[in-house]
């Protein structure tokens, strides 16, 4: 009898873990905390499930996306569906994310004391760590933690942009994590250029080594603000789930709220998702401007723009 009962047990789960999601349960993937903040914060706060909505989250790691499974993809999935060739007839996007020069720091650029950087032509022939991957425009040979590449005029994004608008070329870039970590002590690298959190992290560790050169370079030498978004849905997998992505936003945007009022609190809840990263830690991550559903968007404003591409994927209800 006792056996009996131990395989209908099994099989009750099995029919559950096996059986499809229903129309009010979304498959929600996440990756970077930054650009992941609201649906963390709403996943944290209960918000989800105060509006009626279920949702399955699965962290992304590295390119591993599996758009056929997923219902909302949150953070920065453009690049990665691009990969993919997904157009507008099957994702859309909502609640982007703006970067200005007045909004918190996002992307810092930090510089040596020593190095007597003062403007930007003073960065000619000197070498520059790049923590952040996505904005070199690099073959793949090329990515390989603390090697000196020489700058070939392939540097690209808003470091590569303010640079070539200053007509100061570098003498070489170190990239990758490995020659983050030696910055401080590798007497060959001058600068560096990444997220806030390693930025801010470096700064309160060395206060009397290195001073902050510029921050948010998209803000200055793309457009003002600069923008991705933040929620991308799945149009195929969602069109008999339309109220649960209503709902959806319904928690994204409350929880947009709840980061405006409490960003120290905001940023505490990643930890929970992100092992590596302590309450400390967590609160050196810059924080952008994350529009809701409800507020209006300048269309006119992003077209043309860094980012400006995503407006043609822009979702409606």
């Amino acid at each position: 009898m006792k056996k009996v009962f131990q395989y209908l047990c099994a099989g009750i789960i099995f029919l559950m873990l096996s059986a499809p999601a229903s129309s009010d349960t979304l498959n929600v993937t996440y990756e970077y905390p930054a650009l992941s903040l609201p649906f963390l914060v709403a996943l944290d706060r209960n918000l989800f499930k105060k509006h009626g909505v279920n949702v399955l989250p699965t962290k992304l790691a590295g390119n591993r996306l599996n758009f056929s499974t997923a219902d909302i993809i949150t953070g920065h999935g453009l690049y990665i569906l691009r990969q993919r060739k997904v157009g507008p007839n099957r994702i859309g996007f909502a609640q982007p994310i703006a970067m200005t020069n007045k909004s918190g720091m996002i992307k810092g650029l930090l510089v040596k004391k020593s190095a007597r950087i003062k403007n930007w032509k003073d960065f000619k022939n000197k070498t520059i760590v790049i923590s952040d991957y996505g904005i070199i425009e690099w073959q793949e040979s090329s990515y390989s933690n603390g090697t000196n590449v020489q700058y070939s005029g392939r540097l690209g994004g808003a470091l590569g942009t303010a640079l070539a608008h200053e007509k100061s070329s570098p003498g070489g870039i170190l990239v990758g994590g490995g020659a983050v970590k030696s910055f401080s002590r590798n007497k060959k690298a001058h600068a560096l250029h990444g997220f806030s959190y390693v930025v801010r992290k470096l700064q309160a560790k060395y206060p009397k080594k290195f001073t902050l050169f510029a921050k948010n370079l998209e803000a200055r030498y793309f457009s003002s603000p600069h923008f991705v978004a933040t929620t991308y849905i799945n149009i195929g997998n969602t069109s008999n789930k339309k109220d649960a992505v209503r709902k959806y936003f319904l928690a994204v945007d409350e929880a947009i709220d709840f980061i405006r009022k409490k960003p120290k609190s905001a940023l505490s809840v990643l930890p929970a998702y992100y092992p590596k990263l302590t309450k400390k830690s967590a609160q050196y991550i810059g924080i952008y401007k994350f529009y809701k559903t409800t507020e209006r968007l300048d269309k006119k404003a992003f077209s043309g723009t860094a980012g400006g591409e995503s407006i043609s994927y822009h979702y409606k209800l």
